[in-house]
């Protein structure tokens, strides 16, 4: 069958599941309001519609459209607090952060966040591959009954989907002892539970720029419809251009100048960096995933207080290669072949880190210096680079 036919056929679906779900109590005849496509409630959608990026929400926080440039000094003051407090709603063309009001957290919930591009979504949403893994062989999930291991994590805050059907999805996943959920939200604008498990994934920013661009480039046209769907808070993603978007135009933009439509990056590492000390937060190097992944997962399965046998780890490790997520349908759903050009392969890509080692100069590696000493604190900027845990934390304490 043809790309547009696969689209077609998995669009309808779409649209059955939303126009025929049962679960929205507010419908108007048989069809849902169309702000209830991407807002919690119609008078949720009609607040935040009514505001500019930057005005103060009704729930007394700032709306985010997710790219703003937040001053260091900004983060410092709110992480004085001993728990992390929601400052903004984050409403974007990826983000809706009222999402997660929707849910019932629970101590044996797991949240895997991450930058985009940083451990969650390449190789593909390797984190979340390891963790579902371990649940499966744990028994702590049901064996897969015809649906791909990764569908089970839900990126709660990813507003494509419309809210009521992701309540409907996260009831049936009542039935599981742990639930995997994905975020891709700064710490400041995520509902956070002391007995949840948190578990951050960052990378260096020039790998993220790098991933970010052959994610970028091979994005089809059901791919822009989903994210720039109406009603939408904030611009678009603009159209990928062959002649502007390149991966050091993206470095420049994105990282050096915070003048991007993906989030900004040194803003959500720095406020998830600031609660690093908390019991049920660990962060997670993709540098150290790569080079050491036995040891990562062993650490990762510790953290959640999972044990796992020798032969239960090597099974893990081969269930979560990029080779073996490539060709295994049961561990991520089809739909990256309707949203990516060369479905599976071009999404995967490499998972390989310093591709911009030929690119970049020492002028370039020198602003970003300069940028990294303006916008984050000393000892993060070392673990974004290096994986190198800071000489005054154990690996623990990450």
């Amino acid at each position: 069958s043809s790309p547009m036919s696969v689209v077609v056929v998995l669009s309808s679906l779409l649209l059955l599941v939303i126009f025929f779900s049962g679960a929205c109590a507010e419908e108007k005849q048989g069809e849902p309001d169309p702000l209830l496509m991407k807002h919690v409630s119609v008078e949720r959608g009609t607040h935040i519609m009514s505001l500019k990026c930057g005005d103060k929400t009704n729930q007394g926080r700032i709306l985010s459209c997710g790219h703003d440039a937040i001053g260091k000094s900004k983060v410092e003051g709110w992480a004085k607090a001993a728990s992390p407090t929601r400052a903004l709603d984050y409403h974007n063309h990826h983000f809706n952060s009222d999402r997660w009001d929707l849910l019932n957290l629970s101590g044996s919930d797991i949240v895997v966040s991450a930058i985009s591009k940083s451990g969650t979504t390449p190789a593909p949403q390797w984190t979340q591959a390891i963790v579902s893994t371990l649940l499966l062989i744990t028994g702590n999930w049901p064996p897969l009954d015809g649906e791909a291991a990764l569908d089970r994590a839900q990126w709660v805050d990813l507003r494509m989907m419309p809210p009521f059907v992701l309540a409907e999805q996260m009831k049936g996943q009542e039935r599981f002892a742990r639930r995997v959920l994905k975020t891709h939200l700064p710490l400041d604008g995520l509902r956070f539970d002391p007995n949840v498990k948190y578990i951050n994934v960052v990378r260096d920013p020039r790998d993220v720029a790098w991933s970010l661009y052959n994610h970028y480039k091979v994005v089809t046209p059901a791919w822009y419809g989903a994210v720039n769907s109406d009603p939408l808070v904030g611009p678009p993603v603009p159209q990928f251009d062959g002649k502007v978007n390149s991966e050091k135009q993206i470095f420049n933009d994105w990282i050096l100048n915070d003048n991007f439509w993906a989030w900004n990056f040194w803003h959500h590492a720095h406020t998830w960096w600031s609660y690093r000390h908390l019991p049920n937060v660990l962060h997670v190097h993709f540098a150290n995933l790569k080079k050491d992944t036995k040891g990562e997962v062993k650490r990762i399965a510790g953290f959640l207080g999972i044990e796992v046998t020798d032969d239960q780890l090597e099974h893990v490790l081969a269930k979560t290669t990029i080779e073996s997520m490539r060709v295994d349908k049961l561990m991520f759903s089809n739909m990256a072949d309707v949203m990516f050009e060369g479905g599976r392969e071009s999404f995967f890509y490499k998972g390989t880190n310093t591709r911009w080692k030929d690119v970049l100069t020492q002028a370039d590696n020198d602003a970003l210096e300069k940028k990294a000493k303006e916008k984050v604190p000393a000892d993060l900027w070392e673990f974004l680079k290096t994986g190198n845990y800071p000489p005054t934390g154990s690996k623990a304490e990450l």
